[in-house]
């Protein structure tokens, strides 16, 4: 049988993996909608770290609040499903981004406020699965308590995420 280590560390490499598979899927669909320029790939890049930021920070407050592990159990799962479904459904979604940006968006504005506008509009579609992509994290970090193993778990998420980024580019994409 495995052992809780094993599962963690199994949960390390599929956060990674996905993390940043589903940083180059997002990338691939926003910039369909609002280009694939330098400066549109770096503010769907900067939108999609201020949401794991995000779940980066609260992280440590949630759990606090979570005094029995189980509900942190729960909040990742939950998670892990809203990530999911976020990966699933934007295909069918990010045209709704665009037209959002589009009802604020103006030719006649400057193109900084323009770029503002868009990392406002990229920021909003992403926060949610991102948040809990940066929840994930650390939350796993806490069911580890030696240095050794959290620098090993580390390294399986980096891992994974490279994998991720290689499967996504390289074999995934080209199907759809």
């Amino acid at each position: 049988m495995f052992n809780i280590q094993s599962i963690l560390y199994l949960l390390f490499f599929l956060s990674g993996f996905s993390s940043l598979s589903n940083e180059i899927f997002y990338l691939k669909y926003i910039d369909f909608y609002f280009g694939a320029s330098l400066y549109s790939v770096s503010i769907d890049l900067i939108a999609f770290l201020t949401g794991i930021l995000s779940g980066n920070y609260f992280s440590k407050n949630l759990t606090h609040l979570c005094v029995k592990k189980n509900t942190l159990i729960n909040i990742l799962v939950a998670g892990e499903i809203i990530i999911l479904a976020f990966a699933v459904l934007m295909p069918a979604t990010v045209s709704y981004a665009q037209k959002m940006y589009f009802l604020i968006f103006n030719y006649n504005q400057p193109a900084e406020i323009r770029t503002i506008l868009k990392y406002f509009v990229c920021a909003a579609y992403f926060i949610v699965p991102c948040f809990f992509m940066g929840l994930r994290l650390q939350v796993y970090l806490n069911f580890i308590n030696k240095e050794k193993e959290i620098n090993k778990a580390y390294a399986i998420n980096s891992l994974a995420a490279c994998i991720g980024v290689f499967a996504v580019t390289f074999i995934l994409l080209e199907h759809f």
